[in-house]
């Protein structure tokens, strides 16, 4: 709710809210290297072992991302589960069209 008043309180026009799933939704509904920027918050770390294939970070969908990041985009990740967070470092790192711009903090 505190981003739609923020959205109408500045007539921010540019910007598009979609709840819906987020493979589905770069895949059908995002064209190649238009976004200038991603967030991914605290997506579901799927704690056990064998559902660790689950997870939104993994190398498949970041190859994908990355081919809708327009020229000078970026991709923000965030989780609050330390194994997960060393995953993701793991999976952005190997991504040879990501440079990390915080190294030796994230």
């Amino acid at each position: 709710g505190a981003l739609l008043k923020l959205i109408d309180e500045k007539q921010i026009t540019n910007i598009r809210i979609v709840q819906h799933d987020a493979v589905e939704v770069l895949r059908d509904m995002i064209g190649p290297g238009v976004l200038a920027g991603v967030h991914i918050f605290f997506p579901d770390p799927w704690h056990k072992k064998r559902h660790n294939k689950r997870r939104l970070i993994q190398p498949e969908f970041v190859a994908q991302l990355v081919q809708h990041l327009a020229p000078g985009g970026y991709l923000h990740c965030a989780t609050d589960w330390q194994p997960y967070a060393e995953q993701m470092l793991e999976v952005l790192t190997a991504e040879p069209a990501l440079l990390n711009t915080a190294p030796g903090y994230a």
